[in-house]
């Protein structure tokens, strides 16, 4: 039977590698001017992005592992599906203590190669600091979150269920 593991990894853009700096001095076709002013100033310093960092749910069998999905790093409450088929988690996206608990709630299906679903629906909301729980035969999810638009960090929630099939959650 495989076991899941989570690692933690860093992905560099390629893209941002090439950005450099342009060569000191004027180019051709400059109009004069002083320049005892120019060599003395600065360019602004060039801010490269940090690099993305992921998580990767990975399966350990016989020796070998196996990459089943990449999660932002930012994930939290990762749950798996009695069945083996499905894990879920939440990102929670507020920088600000007011806006901690708010994020959306995801599923992947355990299948190398397999992107990550939204589940959560309507506007960004508080979300449950507990995991999400799958249905015996891994059909259905339930999550807790308020997405409702007029008060989305208030501390009530609801209990909202997603039939995987379908893919649309049931109102509360």
């Amino acid at each position: 039977k495989p076991r899941f593991l989570i690692e933690e990894e860093e992905e560099d853009d390629d893209e941002d590698k090439d950005a450099s700096p342009s060569s000191g001095g004027g180019e051709e076709g400059d109009s004069g001017g002083d320049d005892s002013s120019s060599s003395d100033e600065e360019e602004p310093p060039i801010v490269h992005p940090q690099p993305r960092k992921w998580r990767r749910l990975v399966a350990a069998h016989g020796g070998q592992r196996v990459e089943i999905c990449r999660v932002p790093h930012e994930s939290s409450v990762l749950s798996l599906s009695p069945d083996g088929r499905f894990c879920s988690y939440q990102v929670l996206s507020g920088e600000f203590y007011e806006e901690a608990n708010r994020g959306e709630w995801y599923v992947c299906e355990l299948t190398r190669g397999a992107v990550p679903r939204k589940i959560s629906q309507g506007p960004l909301g508080r979300v449950g600091e507990g995991p999400a729980r799958f249905s015996h035969d891994g059909a259905r999810i339930v999550y807790q979150a308020n997405h409702t638009e007029s008060r989305p960090i208030t501390q009530h929630m609801d209990l909202w269920l997603v039939d995987l099939r379908a893919g649309a959650p049931a109102a509360p």
